[in-house]
């Protein structure tokens, strides 16, 4: 293994822990902030990491570096909306779905990994792990959101 490859799954392995954490912990608090701060932090040099792995793709820019760009994006948007948001509901709460479907994201990725390591059909695996997730966000993150104004 690369030592991007080495620092893929490092930061990997911590964005898991912290975005779980964020998931489960209450909205809008010090520890919150902080944690996003890892979250965010982690995420960068995962989506760094993937975009200098070539070894899957055979050279080329393959699937895993556009969602790498698609996370990366989904980052900023979810930063920018939460650093302009003022307490206001909608910003907070597009902030709240675009970092939940970040971790959605990761967790997708990570199990879409894994599915390939070991012969697992990669797009079943991915889509049950997104759905879930979908039906997790779509009914905690309204609650959360409202819960911390």
């Amino acid at each position: 293994m690369t030592w991007f490859g080495v620092i893929h799954v490092v930061a990997a392995v911590i964005a898991l822990l912290t975005g779980a954490t964020i998931f489960f912990r209450p909205k809008g608090t010090v520890n919150h902030r902080w944690m996003g701060y890892i979250y965010l932090v982690s995420m960068i040099f995962v989506n760094g990491a993937a975009l200098s792995i070539y070894e899957d793709s055979q050279g080329a820019f393959g699937v895993f570096h556009y969602l790498a760009v698609v996370s990366l994006a989904t980052l900023i948007a979810g930063f920018s909306f939460i650093r302009l948001a003022h307490r206001r509901t909608s910003r907070i709460a597009v902030h709240a779905h675009l970092m939940s479907w970040s971790y959605a994201g990761l967790l997708g990725a990570g199990g879409g990994q894994a599915a390939a390591a070991v012969g697992l059909n990669v797009l079943l695996v991915v889509a049950i792990i997104l759905a879930c997730a979908g039906a997790i966000i779509h009914t905690r993150v309204i609650g959360a959101v409202r819960r911390s104004i």
